[in-house]
């Protein structure tokens, strides 16, 4: 999954303020500044919510190993005490569900590994566009300081324009992404809404049945 955000996190930390500043015609260099800003901590939300959830999937697995490595050395005693009462076809059964077990724990250290293999990639993502934004902060703060270089009013006409040379600059990846995102968003809140809508219906169905 961290692949998808590579080219997306190159084009930014490559991107130069000055280009997408002039890609944007007319602009105040200050809008353009935090347009750029505000599209990086889009992009840095949207790795924060892949992060978690690795961290959890990780979490869960740790568990389910926990509970294999249990499970064998319950296995291990049961095997001993077969053992001592002369039951090896019990014995055996045991031994086959170890060696089972075993080869679960293998398959799932290796989801284990590469899920830590994708965590620390998402950190790096996240330490490069937190470098580039701190840049990016920067420059603003040196625009603003300039006199007569400031158009404080930031239309939504403005606001798309700065937005579309940014997208311009870093590549029409980064605006499937973000459109991708959006639309992932809305989704997740009608099928909330669709949950809501379910429970209000078994209340009211379960208030009509006990009379209240």
């Amino acid at each position: 999954m961290s692949e998808k955000f590579y080219s997306r996190v190159s084009r930014i930390v490559a991107g130069s303020l000055n280009a997408i500043i002039d890609a944007a015609e007319g602009i105040s260099p200050e809008i353009i500044a935090k347009q750029s800003i505000r599209e990086i901590e889009k992009v840095a939300s949207d790795i924060k919510l892949e992060l978690g959830k690795d961290v959890v999937k990780q979490k869960l697995i740790k568990e389910r190993i926990d509970s294999y490595n249990a499970e064998h050395n319950k296995l291990l005693a049961q095997v001993k005490i077969a053992l001592k009462e002369d039951r090896e076809d019990l014995a055996e059964a045991g031994l086959a569900e170890q060696i089972s077990i075993e080869e679960k724990i293998k398959a799932n250290q290796v989801q284990m590994d590469a899920l830590q293999k994708e965590i620390t990639t998402y950190q790096e993502y996240l330490d490069k566009l937190s470098a580039k934004k701190k840049d990016m902060d920067s420059e603003l703060k040196a625009l603003s300081s300039k006199p007569n270089a400031i158009d404080s009013l930031a239309t939504k006409d403005k606001l798309d324009k700065a937005e579309e040379a940014f997208y311009r600059v870093m590549g029409d990846e980064l605006r499937e992404a973000d459109k991708t995102s959006k639309d992932t968003s809305k989704l997740n809140e009608l099928d909330e809404l669709a949950k809501n809508n379910q429970v209000s219906e078994r209340l009211a169905a379960l208030k009509a049945t006990l009379n209240v």
